[in-house]
């Protein structure tokens, strides 16, 4: 009975453990379901009308977790915004982090449009990190754009002017900052920035004496001297008080060893006197070994060389001035010029044709190569390059000068004359004044020449050049005692000047005073030994006392003294053929009626007043 009734309490369990399975099933089936698939078992739970409690529940906390994981998906696909990466860069500022900043500003800016009035804040930072940087060009591109309070400030006026004055806008930077420099308030950090660059702009605009006062007053707040404002001071200097330059610029060659340009100023001062030349060659050489970019230093090197007679070394630098800079127009002119007077010629013409043709509107190839013409007796050709510049450059008196020369060359006195009269009228040159002196007394004009002769001696007393040219024009005058008082006074301004004492014994043979042309002509010799006229004029005197023999001796030594010379030739075969009275009426008579009373030839009352008054 035991066995017969455990059965069926077996069976009751086994009824109950059934059930209790049947019903927790589905819901493991539920939540399974839901974890694979939650997408599905949401839609499911929102769209039946009487959702199952027990599955509803189970899976409302999935559901949250899954719209939290789409919001961050959806985030992250998203693309950053310009504001995203303006706070971005706002981040990184205050981090320190410069170049990440100014990387997400101009991300802002490339997404937002460079014309965004709110981005004005963001082009004054990037145009201060590119001045830091020392990229001005760029600094001054984001600083064009920048708004806002500070750029009102005078301390962004000061950054804004430094890139302006540093990539080349100097006027533009001394626009900006000269209202404020002159306020006496500024802070002195302040003041010293804005003397600097306005000092730096003037020095480079060239306006030296603006440039050292912003200098001084940068200096005398404690600003550091550089290479160009040491430079620039000693340069002024030099305009100023040249006895200050030279101290000045051999300070600046020690504190700045490297600097040519001290050297090259220096050595400009030093070659002005023949006593330094050396010291400025030295120098020149110098300058040249510190720079290649500054060929222009070998013409200086070439010029000192010239003066110092070394001709060789005079054309060398040239033709090295030319291999560092093949156009440069000066080294062409003065090796051409250097070849002509070593001559050369048709290499120098070679020279200054090539110049010309380099230039053809310059005038120094034309002048020089004209010159070149009238050397080699092609005048013609000389002429039409004269002419030429003169038709644009009237007031250029070397080119008048050079026509001068050349319508003489070519036997055109008149229009030679007419030159000088209209270059005159520009200037009243002394060259020109003597030239027209001489030309006028070849052309028997004396009392013209005397008059534009006595303007010369006006201004220019001791000219010997142009007391020569007076005694030979009172000489045609036929006024012999007013040309022997401008011998004298040439003879007290020199008195071993050989053709003045032969010129006045010329006069006294002229007035057949034998005793004192022959006291001349010795005086000439004494002065000169190789004086070849004297000899000749002592072969006249002889002439006249009929001694031929003595006479020919002298013509024989005055012969050697100067062979093949011309005038000298002339005078002789003149002195052998004697022909008719000159046109000026000079005459030899004979010397038996030469005075001898022994005093010198009387003094002429008005000549006495013409000198008096030119000394005056």
């Amino acid at each position: 009975m035991r066995h017969a009734s455990a059965a069926p309490a077996f069976a009751l369990l086994l009824l109950v453990a059934q059930v209790c399975w049947s019903a927790t099933k589905p819901v493991k089936s539920a939540v399974h379901k839901a974890k694979k698939a939650p997408a599905v078992s949401h839609v499911k739970s929102t769209t039946t009308k009487e959702p199952d409690t027990t599955t509803t529940t189970a899976t409302g906390g999935d559901s949250t977790a899954h719209d939290t994981a789409a919001a961050a998906k959806k985030s992250a696909k998203r693309e950053p915004t310009a504001d995203d990466f303006r706070k971005q860069g706002d981040q990184f500022a205050r981090k320190g982090q410069s170049k990440k900043a100014m990387d997400a500003y101009r991300k802002c800016l490339e997404m937002s449009g460079e014309d965004d009035t709110a981005n004005g804040r963001i082009f004054l930072s990037l145009g201060k990190y590119y001045h830091g940087k020392k990229e001005y060009k760029e600094a001054l591109q984001y600083f064009s754009k920048a708004k806002g309070k500070a750029t009102e400030r005078l301390a962004f006026k000061i950054v804004l002017a430094e890139a302006l004055q540093q990539t080349g806008k100097n006027d533009s930077a001394i626009g900006l900052l000269e209202p404020f420099a002159a306020n006496p308030k500024l802070a002195t950090k302040l003041n010293k920035g804005m003397f600097k660059i306005l000092g730096d702009a003037y020095f480079k605009s060239d306006s030296t004496a603006k440039a050292v006062k912003w200098y001084g007053k940068y200096l005398m707040l404690g600003g550091v001297k550089t290479a160009d404002m040491a430079y620039l001071i000693a340069s002024y200097k030099e305009e100023t008080v040249p006895a200050k330059a030279k101290p000045a610029y051999q300070a600046n060659i020690k504190s700045y060893p490297n600097d040519y340009r001290n050297f090259l100023r220096l050595g400009k001062m030093q070659a002005k006197s023949r006593a330094t030349l050396q010291s400025a060659l030295g120098l020149f050489k110098k300058a040249a070994s510190l720079t290649d970019t500054v060929p222009s230093i070998w013409i200086e090197i070439g010029k000192v060389n010239a003066s110092l007679g070394k001709r060789d070394d005079e054309l060398e630098a040239y033709r090295t001035c030319l291999r560092a800079d093949s156009a440069n127009l000066d080294a062409k002119i003065r090796i051409g010029t250097a070849l002509l007077d070593r001559g050369s010629t048709e290499d120098a013409i070679a020279y200054l044709e090539k110049a010309h043709k380099q230039a053809p509107d310059s005038s120094g190839p034309m002048v020089a190569l004209s010159y070149a013409y009238v050397k080699t007796g092609k005048s013609k050709k000389a002429i039409e390059l004269l002419e030429k510049i003169k038709a644009v450059q009237p007031k250029n008196l070397e080119v008048r000068k050079q026509l001068v020369g050349a319508y003489e060359a070519t036997g055109q006195d008149q229009k030679a004359l007419g030159e000088i009269n209209g270059a005159l009228e520009v200037e009243r040159d002394y060259e020109l004044l003597l030239a027209g002196g001489k030309l006028m007394v070849k052309m028997g004009k004396f009392d013209d020449a005397v008059m534009m002769l006595e303007e010369v001696l006006g201004t220019m007393p001791e000219s010997i050049d142009a007391l020569m040219l007076m005694a030979t024009a009172k000489r045609g005058q036929q006024k012999p005692d007013e040309a022997v008082e401008v011998y004298k006074e040439i003879s007290v301004l020199d008195p071993k000047y050989a053709p003045a004492l032969y010129e006045r014994a010329e006069v006294h043979l002229e007035q057949q005073k034998a005793q004192w042309a022959d006291m001349f002509y010795k005086r000439a010799l004494a002065a000169d030994s190789q004086f070849a006229l004297a000899e000749v004029g002592l072969a006249k005197l002889e002439l006249l006392y009929k001694k031929r023999d003595a006479c020919e001796a002298h013509l024989a030594k005055a012969s050697s003294m100067a062979p093949g010379d011309p005038v000298v030739q002339k005078a002789i075969d003149d002195v052998r053929n004697p022909k008719k009275p000159s046109a000026t009426g000079e005459n030899v008579k004979s010397a038996a009626a030469a005075s001898d009373d022994g005093n010198a030839a009387p003094r002429d009352e008005g000549r006495k007043k013409e000198k008096k008054k030119r000394r005056k």
